[in-house]
């Protein structure tokens, strides 16, 4: 369970999407601190008018065991407990995630938020504890961009909310909870004006937020026209950051892409950078640390042609990768790759392409096909030397 705690599944896509205006100015609006918790019920009225029974596609997962997980379909939360087979709709009452955010701690804790950018302009977060039975509702948030929300436990968690971002620039608000979500306090901010020892830096789009305990987190993304990673590290719960250095190959970069750490413990982590310009095509370094991230090393390179890079770890030795139309898997913490090669049986549709993994285990895991017309969803109970297809279908509550 620790382990699934904090992995995440990463996609790189086209950066060129990311370089949008999301909004202009952020203020919070929230309950006293000594209102009562409101919980609701999940989202009856809605599950009720989807054609439950139907089959559905799955274009997202993340499986928190061999059996239960969470996927957002549509603008509604799904949750299965028999492996992906049937998932059931478990969205907060008279909420859409179209636009939201969410978030999954373990089989029972997960956290989503409601945005209204019509009306409004607010975002509410939601939290449950017991699989979607039952949300309890956070405070209401006044802001005009969309906020990244990340935790650790089913207490300590962190929101990072842009401002407003430009081509080279991103201004964000970084609050703090002690309390699951239910209330929020600011803890920092970039500045516009030459930055001070200690603080974010309005320059660089802020992309990801990480932490792998109370203390110690990250805050990644790119920088255009830049040479070098964007990564910026915090001791202290987010209050004052400091550049991390990180070195790969000198190369003649086009745009370069740091991802968030994924760790497994207090010492063990990933890191992967994605980068276009590596003679003429797109590359991911993969580096590990053995240090808590104090300093990162480089352990493998993959090369391919365009941007769409997938990759899950369940431990600091074993993962799998693709950049879309191959699946690769390692051992050994990278140093070596193996090429899956029966995966050319499931992609050999035209234009088909590897669009999400995710392991739970060395052994069990899933991964999405996705085509230009549908997507498809599988299951391997051997490490992805074969896979099954599987049907999954709406049930009722």
């Amino acid at each position: 369970m620790w382990l699934k705690t904090l992995k995440i599944t990463n996609v790189f896509t086209y950066i060129c999407l990311l370089l949008i205006s999301i909004g202009l100015t952020a203020c919070f609006q929230g309950v006293d601190e000594g209102e009562k918790e409101v919980v609701i019920s999940r989202n009856q009225d809605k599950v009720q008018s989807i054609d439950t029974g139907k089959s559905i596609e799955i274009t997202n997962i993340s499986m928190m065991d061999s059996n239960d997980g969470w996927t957002i379909h549509e603008d509604s939360l799904l949750r299965t407990e028999n492996g992906g087979e049937s998932w059931e709709n478990v969205s907060p009452r008279n909420v859409s995630l179209e636009k939201g955010q969410s978030f999954f701690l373990n089989a029972e804790t997960a956290w989503v938020i409601d945005y209204d950018d019509i009306d409004n302009q607010t975002f509410t977060t939601y939290r449950t504890m017991d699989g979607g039975k039952t949300w309890s509702i956070g405070e209401v948030i006044k802001a005009d961009g969309q906020p990244q929300i990340y935790f650790v436990d089913s207490q300590q968690g962190w929101m990072m909310i842009h401002n407003y971002t430009g081509l080279t620039y991103d201004n964000v608000d970084l609050y703090h909870t002690k309390d699951g979500g239910m209330h929020w306090a600011k803890i920092a901010e970039t500045k516009t004006e030459e930055n001070p020892d200690g603080t974010l830096p309005l320059d660089g789009i802020k992309d990801k937020i990480s932490f792998k305990n109370h203390k110690t987190g990250w805050i990644s993304g790119y920088m255009p026209d830049h040479d070098e990673p964007w990564i910026y590290l915090t001791h202290d719960g987010g209050k004052t950051w400091n550049k991390q250095v990180l070195t790969i190959p000198d190369q003649d970069y086009s745009i370069i892409f740091t991802d968030r750490p994924l760790f497994f413990n207090s010492e063990q982590g990933i890191l992967t950078i994605h980068a276009d310009g590596c003679n003429d095509k797109a590359c991911t370094y993969f580096m590990s640390s053995m240090n808590g991230g104090e300093t990162w090393e480089l352990k493998s390179t993959f090369k391919y042609r365009e941007f769409g890079f997938v990759y899950d770890f369940v431990s600091s030795e074993v993962g799998w990768a693709t950049e879309g139309t191959q699946l690769y898997f390692t051992k050994n913490g990278m140093k070596e790759w193996i090429k899956l090669g029966h995966i050319n049986e499931i992609t050999d549709e035209m234009n088909s392409e590897i669009f999400a993994i995710d392991f739970v285990d060395p052994n069990t895991g899933w991964m999405v096909i996705k085509t230009p017309r549908t997507s498809r969803l599988y299951s391997t109970s051997d490490g992805g030397k074969s896979w099954v297809k599987i049907q999954p279908r709406l049930i009722e509550n």
